[in-house]
């Protein structure tokens, strides 16, 4: 709840200081925040499990209660718990939140073109192009991974197509956290731009320097560690071993 309240009004802030519609620019900077910090750890937050407050793994109990939170309670609706419902809620907040960044990157694409300015020569460009293509891999890593099963049969005959599945979800999962660290790093560098000047007399900026870099950490110690200790290094389903026996099956 905590990361969700924290998202909402970084959001209202964006639309207060940008006032979005007033000029072509002003949909930059609220499409990106409202693509990456709602819609997607909107998608990210469908499979977020309730905190386990029970146990005594602490790493545990950090990093559920840091998750992101949603604007539904996936977890308290019956039939939103099943996890077919789950998997298209989530390609629909992709979808959304893909939807919002494109528009945000043309936005300042032709805003750019017709003031005359360069691309992508400030560290503020070069990251969120990087942050825009990552998110168009995971978005196609997202379809294959949907429909995996339907084309799998086609493209191998391989024995392992049940652990290839599995590898493509955990890449598709991890590609998350790189995408929205290097969201976060996009909009702290917001601190630096001719933009953040014209508040230069007040807290603008300390926001922009602050808020962004705390998004990441609690991303990270709330979905990152979460998972890679479940899926990866958990003794009872660990994927390196998987891969393992995956690679020497296929020798």
């Amino acid at each position: 709840m905590f990361f969700l309240i924290l998202r909402l009004a970084f959001i209202i802030i964006i639309i207060y200081l940008t006032s979005p519609g007033s000029s072509l620019f002003s949909w930059h900077p609220f499409m990106m925040v409202l693509g990456y910090l709602g819609f997607m750890l909107e998608a990210v937050g469908v499979f977020a499990k309730p905190p386990k407050l029970s146990t005594e793994d602490n790493l545990n109990i950090l990093s559920n209660v840091l998750a992101p939170g949603t604007i539904l309670p996936y977890n308290n609706i019956s039939w939103l718990s099943k996890r077919s419902i789950r998997i298209n809620i989530h390609a629909l907040w992709q979808v959304a939140a893909l939807t919002c960044a494109c528009i945000g990157f043309s936005a300042i694409y032709i805003n750019k073109n017709q003031n005359n300015k360069p691309h992508f020569v400030t560290w503020h460009g070069l990251c969120g192009l990087l942050t825009l293509v990552l998110t168009m891999l995971n978005f196609t890593g997202g379809l294959i991974t949907k429909y995996y099963f339907s084309i799998a049969h086609f493209i191998t005959k391989s024995k392992n197509i049940n652990k290839f599945y599995s590898l493509l979800k955990t890449f598709h999962a991890l590609t998350v956290l790189s995408i929205f660290s290097f969201h976060c790093i996009t909009v702290y560098l917001i601190y630096y731009s001719n933009w953040i000047k014209q508040y230069q007399n007040t807290l603008v900026p300390y926001v922009f320097a602050i808020v962004p870099l705390t998004f990441a950490l609690i991303f990270i110690l709330g979905y990152g560690v979460n998972y890679l200790n479940n899926r990866i290094f958990n003794k009872n389903n660990n994927l390196i071993s998987s891969v393992k026996t995956m690679l020497k099956q296929d020798s």
